[in-house]
């Protein structure tokens, strides 16, 4: 039904940061404004406490990044 493409194979699982979602992004974004010296360890202990959502450091930061180049 999708011709060649179809069967090739993809990747399992999630494709992109799906625990960020735009609340805990915001939140994110808040805590590194009002403290810009935080570093991502602690801002994911500051949002497993807030959402109880486990995100790894260097996702936070890849997110960052991200943001930080679409300005």
């Amino acid at each position: 039904q999708g011709g060649l493409a179809a069967l090739i194979a993809h990747k399992p699982g999630p494709h992109g940061g799906h625990k960020l979602t735009p609340a805990v992004l915001q939140f994110v974004i808040e805590a590194r404004t009002t403290d810009p010296g935080v570093r991502a360890n602690r801002l994911a202990e500051w949002v497993q406490q807030r959402f109880d959502v486990h995100v790894h450091p260097r996702s936070i930061e890849r997110q960052l990044l991200r943001k930080k180049k679409r300005r």
